[in-house]
């Protein structure tokens, strides 16, 4: 069994491959590295209810993808849309001109790079670094150092940062973007350093936190806490609040609908004896569970990813980063973050969830493919409580497509099952 760090630590680097179109047999070789560390043997369980539909798709043997709005998770796949991201996405996009600087700069130290190759918006910026003598001494003397060390180093001499800031803060175009963007965010610490020290910030106050402590204590999201905070400090301009409510209520729609459309989803189990697997999908212990060998030779061609899912507290957030600067809530060309966004909606769930132990399928919706062809069979279990007649049904159809069949068994003294075959 793989924990969910290393299942979040692999989806990142999957993501990653697949960004930069790595060999298809690198990327094929990890995941099937994966299942065959999560599973048993490459294993995986489809549980399922006696109904017409359900022996259709085993007779048939087929696979039966859904979209993610008609699963019985309201949240499922579904990107989360907040101020506060929307708020950090916008400082980012700001700043990124300063990271751009500086790693122009940065080639520039170390040779690699003439000032009169950097771009004109640049120079002013790079011009100023190149002169603090206090940024020549840092680096020349924490080239060897780990991270921990170089915090302790920069907590050590406040200077270095204050050269870096004042530098920076010297061009016309960095100081009104700073200045714009300290009006975007409300005050939301207030602290006295001591007398000759420099003082870092130890902790982000969210937005949330700062309205409820304005007084506002109603049971709602943060998007409309933002709008009841709005209506206090200014109760004669209500309907402004209003409509920046229906402007994100209609970026969660169009977002959401979006992404519910790009994909059909078929799930799976890493495990054939989950008792609540057993409760919640196949009818109280009387339905059946199917067991295909996932081996990846096995999946077809429709398929475009066969994932574990991670289980978070955290939810996938809209990149509103790549969204702003294309000045298109949904653009016609999917870039790096907005295709990490996506695959991490598709296969991230609220931690509560994952006593399931879930692999996905993902099959594009421009296969306009609804079922698709199953890996093959290599057991049917019938549940502890399946009735005899569901029983007979089962044999029948588990002989015309060769497969054996076995039933699980309640333990008579621990919470556990027990697999029987069926002579």
């Amino acid at each position: 069994m793989v924990s969910n760090q290393e299942k979040t630590e692999f989806l990142h680097s999957l993501i990653e491959k697949m960004q930069r179109q790595e060999d298809e047999a690198i990327i094929k070789a990890d995941i099937q590295r994966i299942l065959l560390s999560d599973t048993d043997g490459g294993k995986l369980y489809k549980y399922r209810a006696f109904n017409d539909f359900s022996l259709q798709n085993l007779e048939n043997q087929t696979l039966h993808g859904s979209r993610p709005s008609v699963f019985n998770d309201p949240f499922d796949s579904r990107l989360g849309v907040d101020v506060q991201s929307l708020v950090d996405a916008k400082i980012n996009l700001k700043f990124d001109f300063i990271v751009e600087a500086f790693a122009e700069f940065m080639e520039i130290y170390i040779g690699r790079k003439e000032l009169g190759d950097c771009t004109d918006k640049n120079k002013p910026i790079i011009i100023n670094l190149m002169n603090s003598k206090q940024l020549r001494h840092f680096l020349n003397e924490t080239s060897e150092l780990s991270e921990e060390d170089l915090n302790k180093y920069l907590y050590a001499h406040p200077g270095v940062l204050i050269d870096i800031i004042s530098s920076i803060a010297s061009n016309d175009e960095a100081r009104k973007k700073m200045e714009l963007t300290n009006k975007m965010r409300p005050q939301l610490e207030k602290y006295e350093p001591p007398k000759g020290q420099f003082k870092f910030p130890e902790k982000t106050v969210s937005f949330e936190s700062f309205i409820r402590s304005e007084g506002i204590e109603d049971d709602a999201d943060e998007i409309s806490l933002v709008k009841s905070y709005y209506m206090k400090q200014k109760p004669d301009d209500c309907d402004k609040a209003s409509k920046i409510e229906r402007i994100f209520s209609d970026i969660d729609t169009r977002i959401n609908q979006a992404v519910d459309n790009a994909i059909y989803i078929i799930s799976l189990c890493a495990d054939n004896k989950n008792r609540l697997m057993w409760s919640h999908y196949a009818d109280n212990h009387k339905g059946f569970c199917i067991e295909y060998d996932c081996n990846l030779d096995n999946i077809c061609d429709n398929v475009a990813l066969i994932s574990p899912v991670v289980y978070s507290v955290m939810r996938p957030k809209i990149p509103w980063k790549s969204f702003i600067a294309a000045d298109n809530l949904v653009k016609k060309e999917i870039d790096k973050d907005t295709f990490t966004s996506f695959l991490f909606s598709f296969l991230t769930k609220d931690e509560v969830w994952s006593y399931e132990r879930e692999w996905r399928i993902l099959v594009p919706s421009t296969n306009k493919v609804m079922d698709i062809k199953a890996p093959p069979i290599s057991c049917i279990y019938l549940g502890a409580l399946c009735s005899e007649e569901n029983q007979e049904r089962m044999l029948s159809i588990a002989k015309q497509l060769d497969v054996p069949v076995k039933k699980m068994v309640i333990d008579r003294g621990e919470y556990n099952l027990h697999v029987e075959s069926i002579d």
